[in-house]
C-alpha cells in the first residue's frame, strides 16, 4: 500500500538485488520463473516476477550470455575435453581455456552446439 502512495525505487529494493544476483552465473530464466519460488518471487518484490525480469532487461541489467558462456553452462570439462580430442587439439588446460580453443578453432561449430541453449547473465551494469 505504501509502494503505491509513495512509488517504489526498485534499485534500491533487496529483493531485486537478490533477484538480479540469481544471474551473476549465466542460467536459463526458467530456473527463477518456472520454480516453486515463481510465486513466492512476485510476493517478496511486490510486483510480478516477470514484469521485473523484463525490466532488468530493458534497463541493460541482464543480456542473452554468449557463445563462451553458453558453452560454460552446458558442457562439463570432460565433455569439452571431447570435443577438442574430436578436432585434434590440445586437451589440457582449464574450463575457460578449452572453452577458448574451442571457439577459436570452430566458432560456427560451438554456436551450432549451443543453438537451443538460451541462458542469462548480468551485465557490467547490473
Amino acid at each position: 500500500m505504501l509502494r503505491a502512495l509513495f512509488g517504489f525505487d526498485w534499485k534500491k529494493s533487496p529483493a531485486h538485488l537478490l533477484l538480479l544476483s540469481m544471474f551473476l552465473s549465466p542460467r536459463p530464466l526458467e530456473d527463477v520463473t518456472e520454480s516453486d519460488w515463481g510465486k513466492t518471487w512476485t510476493d517478496v518484490l511486490g510486483e510480478d516476477l516477470h514484469k521485473a525480469i523484463k525490466r532488468f532487461l530493458d534497463e541493460g541489467m541482464i543480456e542473452r550470455a554468449g557463445v563462451r558462456e553458453c558453452l560454460a553452462y552446458k558442457y562439463r570439462v570432460s565433455d569439452l575435453k571431447s570435443m577438442l580430442k574430436k578436432r585434434g587439439l590440445r586437451v589440457s588446460g582449464r574450463k575457460r581455456e578449452l572453452i577458448e580453443r574451442l571457439v577459436q578453432a570452430d566458432a560456427e561449430g560451438m554456436k551450432a552446439a549451443v543453438s537451443g541453449v538460451s541462458v542469462f547473465q548480468c551485465t557490467d551494469k547490473g
